[in-house]
């Protein structure tokens, strides 16, 4: 009887180079995987810091465009108030406080 079997896998017939071909050939597979794995990460992580930087533009410019339309607003309120102030109009100054609390 034969000490190994001739069609038996690498470690039992004795063919530890094929095995070593063959474990080397895995290892250097899983390390080519990884590097393309944190490859596409690191393209992921940039494209998501660059969506978040333009999501916070576009945050920043609409309050902006809403803090000039509030002012301008508010500066029209103001100036009506200063009107009716200034003419002393009661019944101007409730009747523009109705419309601003209709207006909410």
């Amino acid at each position: 009887m034969s000490r190994y079997r001739k069609n038996g896998p690498a470690f039992q017939t004795g063919s530890t180079p094929k095995l070593t071909l063959v474990v080397i050939l895995a290892i250097s597979f899983i390390a080519i995987v990884i590097v393309i794995a944190r490859m596409a990460l690191h393209n992921v992580q940039q494209k998501i810091q660059a969506d978040a930087v333009d999501a916070l533009q576009t945050v920043l410019q609409t309050t902006q465009d809403f803090i000039n339309i509030a002012s301008i607003e508010l500066a029209s309120i103001c100036d009506r108030l200063i009107q009716l102030a200034e003419d002393f109009e009661l019944d101007g100054i409730l009747k523009l406080v109705a419309e601003l609390e209709n207006s909410k």
